[in-house]
């Protein structure tokens, strides 16, 4: 919030720079007439001129523009006719002065760019007054492309000039930079949640960037050669791509369930005539020149309405993101609506349409990457409680649900039992009597008890892997480089079982028979195989023992002696 203010504080401080000592707006007092050719359009009496609010909308080829100045300027200093160049053919510039002498100027579009000035002016130095005072004005303009080339000529002084380009060139880079910050911390989030609406937002502000990049002109102080007809079309291109981004960014922003698929689908045919006409402006007809500048900014009318409607209709269904968004779209709504105004011709002054377009946009951008913060933010905490109940769900699918030790479905996923390890089969004797005595919570309470003791053997063995099969039946995959080690490991646990005679478990005397299969690469159901088989060679042996092919059965009494000291210690 404070960089904000500072932002602020900064802008209103550049805004009485801007202001000049000499600013003659001319279309006050400027009256317009179409024609067919550069001479038809000199040779048209003043007094024949169209003088009414919409003078400036005429479609010929040729425009004669003719101002009687007020006031009659003495050129004590050099002056500066200076215009909106937009974009144009040619322009001859016809001084009147006091004395009834005339001189002229022609301008093309090369010499327009290069006497480039901010805010998107190209200013021309008048030439040296001869008879003392200017008192009128003549302009013919081929081809204008905007209404603005033939609206926003002033005469300005050098002083003025200098102030309005420096405050100027100084709001658009800093606009320009406050429009790229969105898009580097965009990208940041994008690494972190991969979510579509995250690029189009960064299009969004980058589109935006290059529209201020244009629209000011600043293009110029980097490029004085750049083409005007370039300029022209990539600053409406660069603003059509801006509002498909924002239509797509806020479609893919707003919350599931928030907003009804029937919104989405108009909010995208009002991207239609935009995009339709900007197309159109591609081609440069001179059937469509006179107007496609207007029916431009009128297209977009649809989705001033649409997409405001749509955000409010989210916002209504509880939508966190689209109260940022209407706010950051709030602004371009009353921008684009000025622009209409102004384009329109109804108005003799100017609304300033342009500079509120740009702050709007820098507001838009703001909103919407506090928009992308706070979703990012909720998406990011949705995303990390769905894979703690994924973990947790798959846990229980692996999880023996009685014992926690791991179940038959992650002991099958081991596939392979590998060299360097074995395993260990256990199945408990005579389990069925501890049901039918003490009923199934006594035998559950009985298996629990065992998995317990099973941790306790292996918890040393931070490699061992226990599990319970199901029933009584009960495995560990163990480090074992060969049989014997492998047959102490598998006598450990039988003692530890046998051993085992604290709380209820005593009352049935708990044993074990084991059997053991030493890995060699196979395949974890044929080691199974094995080592079941040697556990049912233990049962018909005389149970409570351990069998492990290659090896004979290991008494209690062979088990090293601090194998055999820990686990008592631990029973």
């Amino acid at each position: 919030m404070k960089g904000l203010i500072a932002w602020i504080v900064l802008f209103l401080a550049l805004v009485p720079g801007v202001a000049g000592a000499r600013d003659v707006a001319l279309a006050p007092a400027t009256c317009a007439l179409g024609a067919d050719s550069q001479a038809a359009a000199l040779a048209l009496p003043v007094s024949a001129l169209d003088c009414s609010r919409g003078r400036f909308l005429q479609g010929e080829r040729f425009v004669r523009l003719h101002a009687d100045l007020p006031e009659p300027i003495a050129a004590t200093e050099q002056l500066y006719w200076r215009v909106d160049p937009a974009l144009f053919d040619s322009i001859l510039l016809q001084l009147r002065w006091q004395d009834g002498s005339t001189s002229s100027l022609r301008i093309d579009p090369e010499t327009a760019a290069r006497n480039w000035t901010a805010p998107l002016y190209s200013a021309f130095a008048l030439p040296a007054p001869p008879g003392g005072r200017l008192v009128a004005i003549d302009a013919v303009v081929e081809r204008p492309r905007t209404l603005a080339v033939l609206r926003d000529a002033h005469i300005v002084d050098a002083d003025t000039l200098s102030r309005n380009h420096y405050g100027a060139s100084l709001i658009a880079m800093l606009t320009i930079g406050m429009l790229l910050v969105p898009v580097f911390h965009t990208l940041i989030f994008h690494r972190l949640l991969r979510a579509p609406f995250i690029l189009w937002h960064a299009g969004m502000a980058l589109s935006m960037a290059v529209f201020v990049l244009m629209h000011s002109g600043l293009i110029f102080a980097a490029l004085p050669d750049f083409p005007l007809a370039w300029r022209w079309q990539l600053n409406s291109g660069a603003f059509v791509a801006s509002i498909v981004c924002a239509a797509f960014f806020t479609t893919g922003l707003l919350e599931k369930g928030t907003l009804p698929p029937g919104w989405r689908r108009l909010i995208l045919l009002a991207l239609i005539p935009p995009v339709a006409l900007k197309l159109l402006l591609l081609a440069d007809l001179e059937a469509v020149r006179p107007y496609a500048g207007r029916f431009f900014a009128y297209s977009y009318a649809p989705l001033m309405i649409v997409l405001p409607a749509a955000l409010i209709h989210a916002l209504r269904r509880g939508s966190r993101a689209a109260g940022f968004t209407l706010f950051g779209f709030g602004g371009v709504a009353i921008g684009g609506a000025a622009i209409m105004i102004e384009i329109s011709g109804l108005l003799l002054g100017q609304l300033g349409a342009d500079a509120i377009l740009r702050g709007s946009l820098v507001l838009m951008s703001l909103a919407t990457s506090a928009a992308v913060a706070d979703r990012f933010m909720v998406m990011r905490m949705q995303l990390d409680r769905e894979r703690s109940r994924a973990a947790r769900l798959g846990a229980m699918a692996y999880t023996d649900a009685l014992t926690g030790l791991a179940n038959r479905r992650a002991f099958d996923e081991s596939a392979v039992l590998r060299e360097g390890y074995g395993l260990i089969v256990a199945d408990l004797d005579h389990f069925k009597r501890i049901n039918d005595e003490g009923g199934h919570d006594a035998g559950d309470r009985a298996l629990v008890r065992v998995a317990d003791t099973l941790r306790r053997v292996f918890e040393d063995c931070t490699q061992a892997t226990t599990y319970r099969l199901g029933g009584e039946e009960f495995a560990a995959i163990v480090p074992a480089d060969d049989p014997a080690e492998l047959a102490r490991h598998a006598e450990a646990l039988r003692a530890a079982i046998e051993g085992d005679r604290g709380g209820e478990a005593a009352l049935w005397a708990l044993t074990a028979s084991i059997g053991a299969a030493q890995g060699r690469n196979q395949a974890l159901g044929d080691a199974f195989s094995e080592a079941d088989e040697a556990m049912y060679r233990a049962k018909r042996q005389g149970r409570n023992r351990c069998n492990v092919p290659g090896i004979s059965s290991a008494p209690a009494e062979d088990v090293p002696g601090d194998v055999w000291e820990r686990v008592r210690s631990r029973i």
